[in-house]
């Protein structure tokens, strides 16, 4: 699924997550959360280099460090990925994690909305257990 599907409930969802950063409310984004929350927020979401799926590692950013849900990280970390987009930051965001395909695979606005490209609550073990990945597909610049 893409934050350029052509589903009602997508553009229902970037509406409810605006607003819910504009009232300073918590918003954690996984996976399609962070391109709907950047789409949300005014970023243009594009295609990335490459799909990336499996698990690979994360790099945090000196942000991180002092970040209130991510400090004390690791400097790496493995996590499991699964994306094909490409969100640039909204205006205002820190950026938390990237990697040498993503640079921007976790961001927070303000002091509440996190948005993570990749799956913390995924094992190694587990992402052995799905089967190889769906085929790459193209999606649209913008959105």
């Amino acid at each position: 699924m893409s934050v350029h599907d052509d589903l009602a409930w997508l553009a229902d969802e970037r509406a409810l997550l605006r607003r819910a950063v504009e009232a300073g409310r918590p918003v954690l984004g996984v996976c399609l959360g962070p391109s709907q929350l950047a789409a949300a927020l005014g970023a243009s979401v594009t295609m990335g280099p490459a799909p990336e799926y499996g698990v690979g590692e994360v790099h945090l950013t000196a942000e991180a460090f002092s970040d209130p849900v991510f400090a004390p990280p690791p400097r790496r970390s493995r996590a499991c990925t699964g994306t094909g987009t490409l969100s640039p930051l909204p205006e205002g965001a820190v950026r938390l994690a990237g990697n040498a395909a993503y640079e921007n695979q976790a961001f927070r606005i303000g002091d509440r909305a996190y948005g993570l490209q990749f799956h913390v609550e995924v094992t190694a073990s587990l992402v052995a257990h799905w089967g190889p990945p769906p085929p790459a597909r193209r999606l649209p610049t913008g959105v």
